[in-house]
């Protein structure tokens, strides 16, 4: 007499998410049967996976079905709604975004139509992001390393950037708000570019007009939390005096300036030029390309003075890199002086701004750039005789 087998039903329990998209603390969970399981795992905010164990006596694991559920706070009521995935495959990919506890269940039915069931209780958190702050090295004259102080010349324009900025929870990085702040001292003060008014959130342009210690900070925040704050402090160097350079430049001045007068043709025009300028923030040709020379109010001044004259005498108007004395301006015999100052920010103003009246009273109100007397230039004279 021959009977049929009688059907064992299927085990299951739900292992524990342990594969790089998440961690656990507290300890691992222990795994358990029909939802006995030890201490809840903690999962971080993101997408993950939720692996079924199954065995069956009387047919492959690979046969079983398996059907999930989710629900949120509680495992009460797992099973009570609506599937989420049913198939026939172990794995349930779930993107966890609301934070909090949750509760993953599986029933698995074997051929027969026997079942067995396990669910697993856990919470949710979010990681805090980290803060990366780098400086653009194409925007700085020299390289530092990290956690070095960055030595500026007055004006200069330094970038830094945020990009490197991540979030464990987040692959784009551009999710994350960037929270810049400067301080000069322990003083936070407003800084036109920092962060950059574009599309860039995460990159700070900064340009000091007074030497001292400034410190950039930069904090990035997810929905939840927000990083560690990183710091680059910046070291601004005072006004140096700027250093008038001419070089392959005819007619060039005698050097030092008693050495002997040029000789120039009267009859012909007589351009004098300056080819460059080394200043800490304020240099010609100009080397930031979004501050056209010269960088108001910086600029040059031409004067000149006659033989007969006790003083130069200002030619109004000339405030380029050249000065071009026409034809027959002078005549043959006589001898001029031709000198030319360059005047950086700090010795200049605009006509009619804040300051100006008090320290520039004698000021050309018509002038495009006033300049104090009493504050120091560099210079340099050409002493000519014509002939």
């Amino acid at each position: 007499m021959f009977s049929d087998p009688i059907n064992s039903a299927p085990t299951v329990y739900i292992k524990c998410p342990q594969d790089g998209l998440v961690t656990l603390s507290g300890g691992a969970c222990q795994d358990g049967i029909a939802g006995m399981a030890g201490t809840a795992p903690t999962l971080v905010r993101g997408d993950t996976a939720f692996q079924a164990v199954a065995f069956d006596k009387n047919q492959s694991a690979d046969s079983l079905i398996y059907e999930w559920w989710y629900a949120d706070k509680t495992c009460s009521n797992i099973f009570d709604g609506p599937s989420l995935a049913k198939g026939g495959v172990a794995p349930f990919h779930y993107s966890m975004e609301e934070l909090g506890s949750g509760c993953v269940g599986v029933v698995v039915t074997d051929k027969q139509g026997a079942t067995a069931s396990a669910f697993l209780l856990f919470s949710v958190v979010d990681q805090a992001p980290t803060a990366d702050l780098k400086i653009d090295s194409s925007t700085v004259p020299t390289v530092i390393q990290p956690g070095q102080t960055l030595a500026l010349p007055l004006f200069t324009r330094a970038t830094l950037t945020g990009k490197g900025s991540t979030d464990p929870d987040e692959e784009d990085s551009q999710l994350l708000d960037f929270l810049w702040s400067v301080y000069d001292g322990d003083t936070l003060i407003s800084m036109p570019g920092c962060p950059d008014p574009t599309k860039e959130p995460y990159r700070c342009t900064v340009a000091f007009d007074a030497p001292g210690t400034y410190r950039i900070q930069l904090v990035v925040a997810d929905n939840w939390k927000q990083s560690d704050p990183v710091e680059q402090v910046i070291e601004v160097a005072a006004d140096q005096l700027p250093k008038i350079v001419v070089e392959t430049v005819q007619p060039a001045p005698p050097f030092p300036p008693d050495d002997a007068p040029l000789q120039l043709l009267a009859s012909v025009a007589n351009t004098f030029k300056v080819s460059r300028v080394e200043d800490d923030g304020d240099p010609y040709p100009s080397t930031d390309p979004l501050s056209p020379y010269p960088t108001p109010p910086a600029g040059f001044v031409w004067f000149y003075k006659a033989s007969a004259d006790t003083s130069f005498k200002r030619l109004i108007g000339e405030t380029g890199p050249s000065f071009t004395l026409k034809a027959n301006a002078f005549l043959p015999q006589q001898s001029i002086q031709v000198r030319v100052e360059y005047r950086d920010r700090v010795t200049a103003c605009q006509p009619n701004t804040p300051g100006c009246n008090a320290v520039f009273e004698s000021c050309n109100r018509q002038a495009t750039i006033c300049y104090a007397p009493n504050l120091r230039a560099q210079w340099v004279t050409w002493a000519v005789d014509f002939r």
